[in-house]
């Protein structure tokens, strides 16, 4: 199992990474017809979208917790959804006391979506507007180490392992915060 998901974090990484270099091919071979602004827009859009569906990389099954129709309001019946099946998460899960109703999980990575992608155009504009850099390497490797480990959480529900695993998602974000702070302090705090 352990190689399935080192394996599959560094194909989702290499993937990232190759994206990334795309990007700045085809940013410098569009440049000169571009508007000033659309550049700056397009990087943000992508950030965005890598700071929520960074899975779409991933050759593992990344699916998300959903409530099933059939559930009460109080979200007692979780399942993972996905082509394959449907599996019922572990209603005796132990969460802390002070974890935010369901609900409010939409709102709350809305909003560490939106600053994600902040704080990665502000490291993409001090690298001199290039994707492949170091910093953003730092935050793909964030994401694939992430997306990893929801699957071992949500769909294989090796909680266990999960709970170990959080130590690789909680040292990425730290080498992130530190490789922004280095080029852009303001994208330091903000990631």
């Amino acid at each position: 199992a352990i190689g399935k998901w080192v394996g599959a974090t560094g194909l989702q990484f290499a993937t990232v990474a190759a994206v990334l270099k795309g990007l700045d091919v085809g940013m410098e071979a569009a440049a000169g017809g571009l508007p000033a602004l659309a550049p700056k827009v397009f990087a943000f859009f992508f950030f965005g979208f890598m700071a929520v569906r960074s899975r779409t990389f991933s050759v593992l099954d990344n699916s998300r917790p959903v409530k099933p129709k059939s559930a009460n309001s109080d979200w007692k019946e979780v399942e993972v959804d996905n082509a394959k099946n449907k599996k019922k998460l572990m209603e005796d899960t132990i969460r802390p006391s002070w974890m935010p109703p369901p609900i409010a999980f939409p709102f709350i990575w809305s909003t560490i979506g939106v600053l994600r992608a902040i704080a990665s155009v502000l490291i993409w504009e001090a690298t001199g507007r290039t994707f492949l850099t170091i910093p953003l390497l730092a935050y793909a490797l964030h994401l694939c180490i992430g997306d990893t480990w929801n699957t071992i959480n949500n769909v294989e529900q090796l909680k266990g392992t999960s709970a170990a695993g959080v130590i690789f998602v909680f040292g990425s974000v730290w080498n992130v915060i530190y490789q922004y702070y280095q080029v852009d302090q303001t994208a330091g705090l903000v990631i």
